[in-house]
């Protein structure tokens, strides 16, 4: 008996922490009320109140954040541990978005982060920023990524791609540039 009540509660358990997620299939998908980007893959997402998280072997190991506009004052990582985070200012210019980012992760309690490579790229029709970050998370992972964002209409719009070093950041890599390529503004 105890052992099939432990079986309902553990189902019951998996199906609600499950049920956030929605499955998000290839086609042309709205963002933040003010881009849209066309994926080529399924991806799992889940919503939160101003980020959007999709996946595909799960967030631990693949993530690609969606950050919607955020306006001077906010922080980029509400569940931030730090005790003054980082914070969007107005005219912040793209490596102040590097520091921005760099500041926010450590916030979270990920350390080595570093970041390269910061260029310019096309945001649909305005001109954004794109750079590569690396950090060791808490649970030990190291794991890799791409940032890529613009300011629009005074707000800060980032995507966030990040997954393990070794084996999902290769894997996911060319189809997270795709999205990129195929942003458009509403």
């Amino acid at each position: 008996m105890r052992q099939a009540v432990l079986c309902v509660f553990l189902s019951l358990v998996a199906t609600a922490g499950c049920a956030e997620y929605r499955l998000v299939v290839p086609a042309r998908v709205p963002m933040a009320n003010a881009y849209s980007l066309e994926t080529q893959i399924p991806w799992s997402e889940l919503s939160r109140s101003r980020d959007t998280i999709w996946t595909v072997d799960g967030p631990l190991l693949d993530q690609v954040r969606f950050t919607a506009g955020l306006a001077a004052g906010d922080v980029l990582f509400p569940e931030s541990v730090a005790t003054q985070p980082p914070r969007v200012f107005p005219g912040m210019m793209p490596t102040d978005v590097v520091d921005f980012l760099s500041d926010s992760l450590r916030g979270t309690g990920v350390h080595a982060v570093t970041t390269r490579h910061l260029k310019p790229r096309p945001f649909g029709a305005v001109q954004g920023f794109q750079f590569e970050v690396e950090f060791i998370a808490q649970d030990g992972l190291e794991r890799s990524g791409i940032v890529a964002g613009a300011m629009i209409k005074n707000k800060l719009y980032v995507i966030m791609y990040a997954a393990a070093r070794q084996h999902y950041f290769a894997k996911y890599r060319e189809e997270v540039l795709r999205l990129l390529d195929s942003i458009v503004l509403l």
